[in-house]
């Protein structure tokens, strides 16, 4: 296979946030390009379970950033994408073209036949803090299956904490450190072997103690 659907159009990706009237941040990481060839089709599938008070209630909201108002000066507030599942959708971009540049192939949504399944699981992703220090924290776990569900690759965290003036700039360097972490887990032979399909099943249980 020598390219999955999933194009990258460019080498930075961005997502829209608004607050109050209209579009004022962006979710930006740099990806690289993809592999000249790529083998298997792994399905990537994100699921959004963020603390309540933290993106949990309103998956939209990102994080809290005092902003001047022009009257009272900073005042704390929410940082909102555009719909609630960008934050999900971001992150299953990230890690496909992660995923592309470490020559895995890349089902698209629906596809019924990948050869392997992500199922990534977010438990984290804020930013908080005042000017001119801002941080973000990003947290997520990701299990590798195969296509009838068997576990290949069991849990692995992706985590990224980074921070800067603003949180637009936080994001962005955390998003950087998670693409290049997950780039680093998809280049490691097993992971790789895993999600093509090359490394065939689960692999095989530890001996019994003392056998």
């Amino acid at each position: 296979m020598r390219r999955s659907a999933l194009v990258v159009l460019a080498a930075v990706t961005a997502i829209g946030v608004v607050g109050g009237c209209g579009p004022k941040r962006w979710l930006l990481w740099q990806a690289r390009p993809a592999a000249p060839a790529v083998a298997g089709k792994m399905a990537i599938t994100v699921a959004d379970h963020r603390e309540e008070k933290k993106g949990g209630k309103d998956t939209r909201v990102i994080g809290i950033e005092p902003q001047n108002n022009g009257f009272t000066g900073l005042i704390p507030l929410p940082l909102k994408l555009r719909s609630p599942t960008e934050v999900a959708d971001a992150l299953r971009d990230l890690l496909g073209q992660a995923a592309l540049s470490s020559g895995i192939g890349v089902a698209p949504q629906g596809d019924p036949a990948p050869t392997s399944k992500l199922s990534v699981e977010v438990q984290t992703f804020w930013c908080t803090g005042f000017p001119p220090v801002m941080k973000v924290n990003i947290t997520a776990s990701a299990i590798l299956l195969g296509p009838d569900g068997a576990v290949r690759v069991p849990g692995q965290p992706l985590q990224a904490e980074d921070g800067s003036v603003s949180c637009q700039h936080a994001y962005m360097k955390a998003l950087n450190t998670l693409y290049t972490n997950a780039q680093g887990l998809f280049s490691q032979q097993p992971v790789h072997d895993a999600a093509t399909g090359a490394g065939g099943g689960a692999p095989p249980p530890p001996p019994p103690a003392g056998g």
